[in-house]
């Protein structure tokens, strides 16, 4: 895809398709629209930042495109595999937290 920097320089991009092993980095992702460009396009942050935020937007849009069969199905399915396991501690411990979700999207 084309897209426009700051200087109005057009950039010809390509947004990947992840390998499962990413999914963890998008996630952690999805609060900072930058990184996320940087990762669907191993584009430097550098370049990144150089671009407009129409352009970053653009690469967001196709790169959750391109990646929805898959995350779309990971996260809820790893969010629910946290919730099991946190269920299953807490009858264990008598804690009351049952989703550590600090820990879902941590390396």
């Amino acid at each position: 895809m084309a897209v426009m920097s700051q200087k109005g320089e057009r950039l010809n991009v390509v947004v990947r398709q992840l390998p499962i092993s990413s999914y963890r980095t998008f996630a952690a992702c999805l609060d900072d629209e930058a990184k996320a460009a940087a990762l669907l396009t191993g584009m430097s942050d550098q370049v990144i930042e150089s671009l407009t935020a129409g352009a970053i937007c653009d690469i967001i849009d196709l790169g959750d495109k391109v990646n929805a069969d898959f995350f779309d199905v990971w996260l809820p399915r790893k969010k629910a595999r946290w919730e099991r396991l946190g269920a299953r501690a807490a009858g264990a411990s008598g804690s009351t937290t049952t989703s550590p979700d600090s820990r879902l999207f941590a390396d």
